[in-house]
């Protein structure tokens, strides 16, 4: 079986209404074009040995335009390698909950995301996550630094406890595993475990950023909750993926750190196989 993308997007340059965006996607390896770049996706996945991708919606506030349906559209154009993850906006949406069935029972997501950008802890964010548990859907949440639309302290994991400890039941993919706050993230993470990490866009960081990342993840037992995830198209699926290996420390640091090692059950948990059980595929 083939790895499982957890993070991917589709946009086109049409759905960017902020300058500094293009300007972000410009120092990426797929220059966005008038239609999403589906057949780039899929072309790469196939590089890489990437099975399914789960495509995001954008987050509310981040500068892109979405529509559910237009959405929906591209992820059943390619039914057995594209799952969809839709958005939902609890500031601007009258019928938070009604919006939420519409994105299980008429869009047929299995997930709503990339949520974030906003403050997750503002009680009108509550109905969104009262209708996730509800559907037994994980919610994605950006969480790491943040791209120059919003205050970095949006993409801080602090809030997130706040928002776990009212909704222990939630599901959280914490996106970028919070990085360069992934102490923070872990150290929360290690308490609830409904939250799963997504190392999505990583591939960005510099090696020892990265190195660090999961170090710290490893350190605080999360090795059965990572998830792998690219960010396409800030980041290569097939390109991220073959990194992975080379971000474990070496033996001989891990020992004297006391840094646990990801087994081979763990490796193939973050490959594909946790992905697998969280979006119940079987």
């Amino acid at each position: 079986m083939g790895a499982i993308d957890i993070h991917t997007h589709l946009f086109s340059s049409a759905d960017v209404v902020d300058p500094r965006i293009m300007r972000f996607f410009e120092q990426g390896p797929v220059a966005l074009g008038d239609e999403p770049p589906v057949a780039a996706l899929l072309a790469d996945m196939d590089r890489g040995g990437v099975e399914w991708a789960v495509v995001q919606a954008s987050p509310p506030c981040a500068g892109f335009r979405h529509d559910n349906e237009r959405h929906a559209a591209l992820v059943a154009q390619h039914p057995d390698r594209l799952i969809g993850f839709g958005m939902v906006d609890p500031f601007h949406e009258p019928d938070i909950a009604g919006a939420v069935r519409r994105c299980v029972e008429v869009h047929g997501f299995r997930g709503i995301g990339e949520f974030g950008y906003v403050d997750i802890t503002d009680p009108a964010c509550f109905p969104l996550y009262e209708a996730c548990i509800d559907h037994d859907l994980p919610l994605l949440i950006h969480l790491g630094s943040v791209i120059p639309t919003v205050a970095q302290r949006l993409g801080h994991p602090f809030q997130l406890d706040e928002v776990v400890l009212r909704y222990p039941e939630l599901t959280v993919i914490a996106a970028h595993a919070g990085a360069p706050w992934t102490d923070t993230l872990a150290t929360i993470a290690f308490w609830h475990p409904g939250i799963w990490i997504d190392l999505s866009a990583l591939g960005t960081f510099p090696k020892l950023m990265r190195i660090q990342v999961l170090a710290t993840l490893m350190a605080a037992g999360l090795g059965d909750r990572l998830l792998f995830g690219s960010d396409f198209p800030v980041t290569l699926p097939s390109a991220w993926l073959k990194q992975l290996p080379s971000l474990e420390l070496p033996w001989i640091v891990r020992k004297y750190a006391e840094i646990p090692t990801l087994s081979a059950e763990q490796w193939a948990g973050l490959r594909a196989g946790n992905a697998r059980r969280l979006l119940k595929l079987g």
